[in-house]
């Protein structure tokens, strides 16, 4: 049976809290291979902390489901977010692979992982399998069409498959229309690409708004009117290029949050520098585990509630920027706070919980004492 085929099947048969976190299931091209591989236990580009936890990722045997939030209730001693760095190094080095696969509403995900590094063919093999079965590669620098170009692609996987044999994914993506072209957008004629290695991106420029005629001009106030424009241009060019770096440090972001690229860039927007960025961010952490260990440890899949999360961040900056706010972290915390608690309650409206009633009841009475803090 698929490995992708049992997803769809497991998916069918338990509660969506359970296969919306999406199974781990290795990938195993010799059968019986338990060892360690020299080369991965040795790879000084992934941190003692990746090695380990794929390690004891691959201890389970085979028949042992294992989800993806359960590392975090498993590992007592390591904090989520050690857990999800440790768990990007695997997947930007290629010993994890993920895949989503969509059903209405919700989102179904399933993660490959091998202990060797996976060869072109294999990848192949994989991807079409996968495709077979409705789910598609999937990294959070392509969550939307438009993201998946040349160049996001090249980012993931230029770490782990050979320069030589990059083009053999590229062509498979293309085929499949998985690679997205703003020119495809406004034409349906379909063009083979030979090399994908060269294929440039060029920005339009603006043209000058003066006419030529004018250019000879040596009237005072038009040269009052070009100098003043200039000094606009300056001010605004300085201005762009300082949102344009803040934002080009968002990728590193990217990687370590539960947080979207739309949500990041909100943040990002209303904020000075890095340090504000990542103490939004951090805040945003802290609340969410407060919620966690106030309802016994449930636990809350922040990526199930993005576009949730950035409405509450849409929200925070209006009254940031029309009410007058004391302390604006103890704001913005308290906040995150009654978010989180209500997108537990969310969840557990939605689906099917053991202890459902115990969890909705923490709910209530955590909301009485948050509020009555106020």
């Amino acid at each position: 049976m698929s490995i992708f085929q049992f997803s769809g099947d497991y998916n069918q048969r338990h509660p969506p809290n359970q296969t919306n976190d999406g199974s781990i299931l290795r990938f195993k091209k010799n059968k019986g291979y338990e060892s360690i591989p020299r080369e991965f236990a040795q790879n000084e580009s992934l941190t003692y902390e990746a090695r380990g936890m794929l390690i004891s990722i691959a201890s389970y045997p085979p028949n042992f489901k294992l989800y993806k939030c359960e590392l975090y209730n498993r590992s007592k001693l390591n904090s989520r977010r050690k857990i999800d760095r440790a768990w990007e190094e695997l997947i930007e080095q290629g010993y994890i692979l993920q895949f989503r696969k969509r059903s209405g509403k919700n989102f179904f995900f399933s993660y490959l992982f091998s202990l060797e590094r996976y060869e072109t063919n294999d990848l192949l093999e994989i991807f079409e399998e996968a495709y077979q079965f409705d789910y598609l590669f999937y990294h959070r620098s392509i969550r939307k069409k438009e993201e998946r170009t040349i160049e996001n692609y090249q980012q993931l996987f230029t770490t782990f498959v050979p320069l030589e044999e990059i083009n053999q994914l590229f062509y498979w993506l293309y085929k499949h229309e998985l690679i997205w072209n703003v020119q495809n957008e406004h034409s349906k004629e379909t063009h083979e690409i030979n090399d994908f290695s060269n294929v440039q991106y060029e920005q339009s420029k603006m043209d000058s708004s003066y006419r030529t005629s004018n250019k000879l001009t040596s009237n005072k106030s038009t040269k009052e009117k070009n100098n003043t424009k200039e000094c606009e241009t300056e001010k605004n060019d300085t201005q762009l290029d300082k949102e344009q770096s803040l934002l080009n440090s968002l990728g590193q972001f990217l990687k370590t949050t539960f947080l979207d690229s739309e949500s990041l860039k909100l943040i990002a927007d209303n904020s000075k520098d890095e340090q504000e960025v990542q103490k939004t961010i951090d805040l945003l952490y802290q609340s969410k585990k407060y919620i966690q260990d106030h309802l016994d440890g449930f636990t809350i899949v922040a990526e199930y509630f993005e576009k949730d999360t950035q409405e509450m961040l849409q929200r925070y900056y209006f009254k940031k920027k029309t009410k007058k706010i004391q302390s604006q972290e103890g704001y913005f915390y308290n906040v995150c706070r009654n978010h989180w608690l209500t997108m537990a309650e969310k969840l557990l409206h939605q689906y099917f919980y053991p202890n459902k009633q115990h969890y909705l009841q923490r709910c209530s009475i955590l909301f009485e004492q948050l509020n009555s803090n106020k």
